[in-house]
């Protein structure tokens, strides 16, 4: 049916623009609605029918880039496709395509929204467990990790200590690349007893409702 649509108003448009008493640009594609994009990228092509001059631009919701148009420019009809990279990042990524068109005594636009799937939520430790123990007395240990969301949180499995291990998250701020990367800082309490033990952090959304990874921190016991 929509492409009986596109059919129908093509040959109207072909009927107005062999005119020659009409001067007034047009413009039609057979896309209305948002362009969906797979998460793993690919392309999209925009059949353009037109009287006139037409050049496209890319907009973004966000600072990344994520999709390309070929070719950006032409006349009359045509088609541009779109090239799409994969989204590694678990949110939406938005854009518009503005199709200005026209001729020397007018210019209009025709806009068309581009949406890509998010990725699944991933988080996972870089730095490999060491088999070093923390001293008795305490310390503190730095463990990297990389996620494709901001929206997360590090906790500690539960033990009798667990409460007293102060945690901070610090996520390195990112422009053009796609994953986040920080580190967790783990401040480890005084072991007042003379048997050794660990501290099993965990990589979770907010909600705790999901452990994407851990890491164990191991502490000495008191000497004899």
């Amino acid at each position: 049916m929509k492409q009986l649509i596109f059919l129908l108003l093509s040959l109207a448009f072909l009927a107005s623009a062999c005119n020659p008493v009409s001067l007034e640009p047009q413009l039609l594609t057979d896309v209305d609605g948002p362009i969906i994009i797979n998460k793993d990228g690919g392309t999209f092509n925009i059949q353009v029918k037109a009287n006139c001059t037409w050049k496209a631009t890319v907009h973004l919701n966000s600072g990344v880039e994520f999709f390309s148009l070929t070719p950006d420019s032409g006349q009359a009809d045509g088609t541009i496709q779109i090239d799409s990279r994969m989204n590694a990042m678990n949110y939406e990524k938005l854009g518009t395509i503005e199709i200005e068109y026209g001729n020397k005594e007018e210019t209009r636009l025709h806009c068309i929204k581009v949406v890509q799937e998010p990725r699944e939520p991933f988080m996972v430790f870089l730095s490999d467990e060491s088999s070093d123990a923390l001293p008795a007395y305490g310390g503190t240990a730095e463990v990297w990790f990389c996620a494709n969301t901001p929206y997360m949180n590090c906790t500690v499995a539960d033990t009798e200590q667990s409460e007293s291990v102060q945690i901070r998250i610090r996520q390195i701020p990112f422009i053009e690349q796609e994953i986040i990367e920080g580190f967790i800082i783990a401040k480890i309490p005084v072991n007042t007893t003379y048997e050794a033990r660990t501290f099993t952090l965990g990589l979770t959304d907010l909600q705790h409702t999901t452990v994407f990874d851990t890491y164990v921190i191991h502490q000495a016991g008191r000497q004899k």
